[in-house]
């Protein structure tokens, strides 16, 4: 069954190396690889979270000594919105000696969406001097920095990140850190920031997720002809890949839709990705950005054909989903497209809320930010 798996693994179709995880599991049910690698990618980029959760327990009952299901315990119960379940399954693993730089990152999120900034401060300062941590933490503190328009700040965190990953030459990181930082220009409307950190990304790697997130920068940011290029050249090298052929393919041809103003062909491009709405993205795993992606383009699309409702019940999707987000920008930004949708509904009590809650979350924002003033304008309209 192992060969069988990292075919399809390699291919980067996760249907079918679950399928082939389910057999070798029934098979050999005293063997603890198959529920742990269930409880991994292929449940966690598939959106089966609960399915996560039940076979990292079966992993643990089997082997407690190793490490990989802690994480996933942690991971899928971060994404269904349970935090002290999360935080238990990171206790968990502490409790028999077992660490890792991806745990205190998932400590610093949790805090984070806890609204705990003293627990943030202590899973960053812990990771200062420890390799593997500290580029990771730094790319995570910007993140969190952009998430409020604070991208001045978040600017310094992501150079010093990405200093890091190349000081050890591992350019996969900083190709990682890049693409991050280029997604959060291109969200806040820094269109030239975000072109240059796209193409520094790609001079770094031409992996999944890089050209991913690259080309969904230029699709935003005036970059449609090479955003398409990209998109084109995902699906000619990952032809059978579950994440690029029903999520990052669908997105970036709707986005591009939609900046070509045919917002209905957006809709239609992500019909496929609905079954995927709320699964988390490759780029999680490093980067904790691009989670809900499909969602936010669709939601955008309905708002330009002036279908309120439906863009309204897209947006609220994010909000209920924070821990797919992370600190990625559209989980704030979920905050203004909402009261954009209630103002096309009419609805001027419901938009001026959502309004507020979008300019307090952004109140430290930098003032240039071409968002910010949109949404001051829009906001001093009502």
């Amino acid at each position: 069954y192992l060969p069988l798996y990292a075919v399809y693994s390699s291919l980067g179709n996760l249907e079918k190396a679950l399928r082939t995880l389910e057999l070798w599991a029934h098979t050999y049910p005293q063997d603890y690889s198959p529920p742990t690698l269930i409880a991994g990618k292929v449940t966690l980029c598939t959106g089966r979270y609960e399915r996560a959760i039940q076979e990292g327990e079966t992993a643990i009952r089997l082997n407690p000594g190793f490490k990989y299901p802690y994480g996933g315990l942690a991971f899928a119960n971060i994404f269904l919105g349970r935090m002290p379940q999360a935080e238990d399954a990171l206790r968990r693993a502490a409790e028999r000696k077992i660490d890792s730089p991806d745990f205190l990152i998932l400590r610093y999120y949790v805090a984070f969406l806890k609204g705990d900034p003293a627990g943030m401060e202590k899973q960053a300062r812990l990771a200062i001097g420890r390799q593997g941590a500290e580029d990771a933490m730094a790319h995570h503190q910007a993140m969190v920095l952009a998430y409020s328009g604070r991208m001045t700040e978040a600017r310094a965190m992501w150079r010093h990140a990405t200093d890091l990953a190349q000081q050890t030459n591992n350019k996969e990181r900083a190709a990682i850190y890049q693409t991050g930082a280029a997604l959060c220009e291109a969200h806040t409307g820094n269109t030239r920031a975000a072109l240059e950190r796209a193409k520094a990304a790609l001079g770094l790697s031409r992996g999944q997720d890089v050209t991913y997130g690259a080309a969904y920068t230029f699709a935003i940011s005036d970059g449609l002809a090479r955003a398409q290029t990209l998109a084109d050249e995902l699906n000619k090298r990952f032809p059978e890949d579950t994440l690029v052929q029903f999520i990052y393919l669908p997105t970036l041809r709707a986005r591009i839709a939609l900046q070509g103003n045919n917002p209905g062909k957006a809709i239609a491009e992500l019909e496929v990705a609905r079954p995927y709405d709320l699964a988390m993205p490759g780029s999680v795993f490093l980067g904790y950005y691009g989670g809900l992606y499909p969602v936010y383009v669709r939601g955008e699309a309905y708002l330009a054909l002036h279908q309120g409702a439906k863009a309204a019940a897209e947006f609220k999707k994010i909000l209920d989903n924070r821990g797919v987000a992370f600190a990625d920008p559209i989980g704030a930004l979920a905050h203004l497209q909402l009261a954009r949708a209630f103002v096309s509904m009419g609805d001027k009590a419901k938009a001026k809320t959502a309004y507020q809650d979008f300019l307090t979350l952004w109140k430290g924002a930098d003032p240039e930010i071409p968002v910010v003033a949109e949404a001051k304008k829009e906001y001093a309209r009502l």
